[in-house]
């Protein structure tokens, strides 16, 4: 698991997108680990929204809105059950990134572009001063940074 969850960072941080997919749908495809710690939806939506961003990058937004839905709904879910810790805000900041790339050029699609990347801005801001400067939280701090200030 951990292999293919480096594997597809690897491959969408070095823009290498078809590969980057080819080992997000390895990982979506691995059964639940019964031995880990976490949650096991945790996993299947990072793994969804690592996928989803691998085919939006490729061009393919329709496709890549159908794949993240689910891992947003988590996302939902886990905000209305009271979650507000590290994973939950880092991947669901993530997922809502990659959602602000799926959507279209039109004013509707542009102002949920924008909703969505202000969410996201918003889960990371709502973190310690702490947590800020860990990498991956880095990350994706830097990605919703660079999406915002990209000309529409």
């Amino acid at each position: 698991r951990n292999v293919l969850l480096t594997a597809t960072t690897a491959a969408i941080k070095s823009n290498r997108y078809a590969e980057g997919e080819t080992a997000a749908r390895e990982l979506l495809e691995l059964p639940p680990d019964p031995v880990a710690f976490g949650d096991p939806q945790d996993d299947s939506a990072l793994a969804r929204t690592l996928l989803a961003h691998a085919i939006a990058r490729q061009n393919r937004a329709a496709e890549a809105r159908e794949v993240l839905r689910p891992a947003l709904e988590h996302c939902q879910e886990a905000r209305k059950a009271g979650a507000t810790g590290l994973t939950y805000r880092r991947d669901c900041a993530y997922a809502l990134y990659v959602s602000s790339l799926t959507e279209t050029d039109d004013p509707a699609g542009q102002a949920k572009h924008d909703a969505s990347l202000s969410q996201a801005a918003d889960l990371i801001a709502g973190m310690s001063a702490e947590t800020h400067r860990l990498r991956d939280v880095q990350d994706v701090s830097d990605l919703i940074a660079s999406e915002r200030g990209r000309a529409p």
